[in-house]
């Protein structure tokens, strides 16, 4: 996030007491800003339209005392050009921001993006970065994320994309990440949280709800990848709970969860290829094992394996077959068959 223009004398100090615009999320407009501590009673703020447009309304800002039994409502009015900057004396006694030193636990904070932020939830997040500017933050699609692990786990990814469950595939991502790397994973269905300091973690802590990661906090080297990694290959269940048995637990806290898990028809997927620009995975109930290869014009054949030589071993109706395209994910379906037998499907993908 910008910091803005600010010059100032002195190092830049955040303020501890917490505050909110009243009305920014009711504006068309989305703002992007920082409120520093200069003295005692005396604030500055920033404030940026990245619409990159001036503005007429009065955004108002709402400061509270430290123990937040009082507040003051602090008026900053518009501005000519898309960017706005003032000091303000004010009624409610201020502090700022001091940072915890950790010993063992890199401040770097990762999340996964999470798309079509509302007003609200944009704030949410600014008003995060604010209380947490001595830690550095980055946002990963899983797509970069797997890209990042890639020199070291190359070999481990294809094993985990055979997961079907997109929140156990990711959340086993974020662990060999945080094992090459260290840091803080903070889940974006955790809300209200706010100063990681306060939380005053320097040790390898979790918080595990429903098999889903929602807080982790390691320093590198922490697990095993190879143990996770045998239990997909051997399909066994996935239980983060024992792969952090090791941690500390976040038991009491003041923030939210929402989450709300989907559950999965099934954890893994039985086949997984990937050829040329497409990846097919493949769920058979009966554990039956199945090839895929690539024809002329488009085409590609699925292939039963009949490895005991039964004579009445058939595709089952029931197979499930999902074809992964750049993002699209395609449900195959009996339209896309042109020839069919008993053990054979000859198919064409209808999306180009």
């Amino acid at each position: 996030m910008n910091k803005g223009i600010i010059k100032l004398n002195s190092v830049n100090k955040y303020i501890k007491n917490n505050f909110y615009f009243l009305n920014l999320k009711k504006l068309n407009d989305k703002y992007e800003f920082n409120i520093y501590y200069l003295e005692e009673y005396l604030i500055y703020i920033y404030l940026k339209n990245t619409n990159k447009k001036s503005w007429d309304e009065d955004i108002i800002l709402r400061i509270y005392s430290i123990d937040e039994d009082t507040y003051q409502d602090v008026s900053i009015g518009g501005s000519n050009n898309n960017e706005k900057e003032m000091e303000i004396y004010i009624d409610i006694k201020l502090d700022y921001i001091r940072e915890n030193i950790n010993y063992n636990i890199p401040k770097k904070i990762i999340q996964i993006n999470k798309n079509n932020l509302t007003h609200e939830e944009t704030y949410n997040f600014y008003y995060f970065l604010n209380k947490n500017n001595f830690y550095s933050y980055e946002h990963f699609t899983i797509e970069k994320i797997k890209e990042s692990l890639i020199y070291q786990y190359q070999d481990y990814i294809q094993i985990i994309e055979k997961i079907n469950d997109i929140q156990v595939r990711l959340n086993i991502y974020i662990l060999l990440y945080l094992n090459l790397n260290g840091g803080i994973y903070i889940s974006e269905y955790v809300e209200n949280l706010k100063s990681i300091d306060d939380l005053n973690i320097d040790t390898n802590t979790c918080l595990i709800k429903d098999n889903c990661i929602f807080l982790l906090f390691t320093k590198n080297n922490f697990i095993d990848p190879k143990v996770i990694i045998d239990d997909i290959e051997n399909r066994r269940t996935i239980d983060f709970s024992v792969y952090l048995k090791e941690f500390e637990e976040i038991k009491n806290h003041s923030f939210v969860i929402k989450y709300y898990k989907n559950k999965e028809e099934f954890l893994f997927y039985t086949n997984h290829y990937i050829i040329e620009e497409y990846t097919f995975k493949i769920f058979s109930k009966k554990n039956y094992q199945y090839n895929i290869e690539s024809l002329k014009n488009d085409y590609y054949s699925l292939t039963l394996i009949n490895e005991d030589n039964k004579d009445n071993k058939e595709i089952e109706n029931d197979l499930v077959i999902h074809i992964f395209y750049e993002k699209e994910k395609i449900i195959f379906n009996e339209y896309m068959i042109k020839y069919k037998l008993n053990n054979n499907y000859i198919f064409k993908i209808h999306n180009k």
